[in-house]
């Protein structure tokens, strides 16, 4: 049996992906209604309709997914910002 010298790197199933996604979601629902020491892990979870592991299994601490919250509302800002000024022109 050969061993490879290279890792392999694995695409993220679309499950995971789809997972991520509903948290980021539900993540920035729940920091909208509570801020950020209100929201808990657990109601994020929820909301998404996925076990509280999936969390840190996909953010690794509550900061991190802020900043994934964060991340995508400025991502959703930029893009509208870009196609408004576009139809400006």
């Amino acid at each position: 049996m050969r061993m490879s010298t290279h890792a392999s790197v694995r695409r993220p199933q679309q499950r995971a992906i789809k997972t991520r996604a509903r948290l980021i979601q539900s993540a920035i629902d729940e920091f909208a209604e509570k801020g950020f020491e209100g929201a808990s892990t657990g109601e994020i979870a929820s909301r998404a309709g996925v076990a509280q592991s999936a969390v840190p299994y996909h953010f690794k601490t509550k900061d991190l997914l802020w900043k994934a919250a964060g991340d995508e509302l400025f991502g959703l800002l930029a893009e509208r910002l870009t196609a408004r000024l576009q139809g400006l022109q």
